[in-house]
């Protein structure tokens, strides 16, 4: 869907919904977003999930990104607004599926920015923890 950062080929996805919609079928659609593309993980290292050990995971498995990346979240935002406002066009694009999988697929991140993230009083405006 996007090959490089910015540049988009939809033209795929509406040429398959318009033929689904021809033969009547309905579509979910889902995000992109599970399978960071190459392009991402090269550029912007930060959105790769971190083991225990402090190692980086190399691109190319499934939810190999950190959730917590700004970086992961700026990038897959983009894509999601960019994709659901083409394919919006779709009377048969009837749902959109939003990943529901935050569970560890290949592991838990463990970057400080992710251990930041869920500690209580880590992030600015949050109440600090009395324990």
């Amino acid at each position: 869907m996007e090959p490089q950062e910015g540049i988009y080929t939809l033209d795929w996805l509406h040429q398959t919904l318009d033929l689904l919609g021809r033969h009547g079928i309905s579509v979910v659609m889902c995000t992109p977003t599970a399978a960071p593309p190459a392009w991402l993980t090269t550029a912007y290292p930060d959105v790769l999930l971190v083991r225990g050990d402090g190692t980086r995971v190399v691109h190319g498995a499934r939810k190999h990104y950190c959730s917590s990346s700004d970086t992961y979240r700026r990038h897959g935002s983009r894509i999601t607004d960019e994709v659901s406002r083409e394919m919006a066009r779709h009377r048969n694009v009837v749902a959109w599926q939003l990943d529901n999988e935050l569970g560890p697929e290949i592991g838990w991140c463990l970057a400080k920015t992710a251990k930041r993230a869920f500690r209580p009083g880590s992030r600015p405006g949050t109440a600090r923890s009395r324990n």
